[in-house]
């Protein structure tokens, strides 16, 4: 229901209302049927075992302000920032999941933070020459097969973004590792980010809540 009255509020905005019943079943029905498609996709993918359990794009930075490359880390405890995929924005402080530095768990999620990096492009505020030092870094969180998939994938495709089932298995399993420590840390986030449908990919993922109602994406807002 109200997705059928969201959906009509916006057709009247832009079409005006329509003078019958008639008139609005022609037009508004179909729309309101394609939301609702939309929407349950989103669910069946969402819910799916390779499904998206949290957003596929963040960061990791040690606490404190001063940087210094993760290879000196373990002192101090780590913040994991989500990121927009379409902004590129990160969520707030207040929305950060904090962590205690464990080689164990960072070797768990690094496949799914080495795809990330190639999406943000490592997005943090370090100095360009850091960067291909903390992808190596990366790299060498990861096992001889984990590297070897990503160089397979990379030299096949061009783009280790690709859209492939093994990725998708490999950055699917540790991102259940993110998910589940953001969920036993500060689920906060979620009231900055909503899961929608990405037209373009026809794949889930997660963008700030101000974008999420751009024609772009199908949200269940």
């Amino acid at each position: 229901q109200d997705i059928a009255m969201r959906t009509t509020r916006e057709l009247i905005l832009k079409d005006g209302c329509p003078k019958d019943k008639f008139a609005f079943e022609q037009i508004m029905m179909p729309v309101i049927e394609n939301r609702l498609r939309q929407l349950s996709e989103l669910q069946v993918k969402l819910c799916a075992g390779n499904g998206l359990p949290c957003p596929k794009m963040f960061i990791l930075k040690e606490a404190g302000d001063t940087w210094r490359h993760p290879t000196n880390w373990g002192r101090n405890n780590l913040h994991l920032y989500f990121v927009c995929s379409h902004s590129g924005q990160m969520v707030t402080d207040k929305a950060r999941i904090t962590l205690k530095y464990s080689t164990e768990w960072l070797r768990s999620i690094a496949p799914a933070l080495k795809a990330s990096l190639e999406k943000i492009d490592l997005k943090i505020d370090v100095l360009p020459d850091d960067r291909e030092t903390f992808h190596e870094w990366v790299e060498k969180l990861m096992d001889e097969d984990q590297r070897r998939l990503f160089e397979e994938l990379k030299s096949n495709t061009g783009d280790i973004s690709a859209n492939t089932s093994a990725l998708q298995t490999l950055v699917g399993n540790a991102l259940s590792y993110v998910a589940e420590r953001a969920a036993a840390t500060n689920i906060t986030w979620q009231s900055e980010m909503t899961p929608v449908l990405d037209h373009v990919t026809n794949e889930p993922t997660f963008v700030l809540n101000e974008y999420a109602s751009i024609p772009a994406y199908t949200s269940p807002l």
